[in-house]
């Protein structure tokens, strides 16, 4: 699991980690039939389309790395 570190322009996170968190403290509901994970991957694409995640870095390597816009 990734370790958040706090950069310019606000928190950086892995996806896959801030997917697994979502779904440990319950913050994601899913219908039947739905896979938790999938629910919490698009949640994270809804934050990121209203601009309230950012994608910092996306490689394939190391994973989507999102970060908190700055409010600057």
């Amino acid at each position: 699991m990734a370790s958040s570190n706090t950069i310019e322009g606000g928190m950086e996170e892995n996806k896959d980690s801030q997917e697994s968190k979502e779904v440990a403290q319950g913050l994601v509901q899913a219908n039947a039939g739905q896979i938790m994970e999938d629910v919490a991957e698009e949640n994270i694409y809804e934050l990121i389309s209203q601009g309230m995640l950012q994608v910092k870095d996306n490689r394939p390597c190391r994973g989507t790395r999102l970060q908190l816009p700055s409010p600057f």
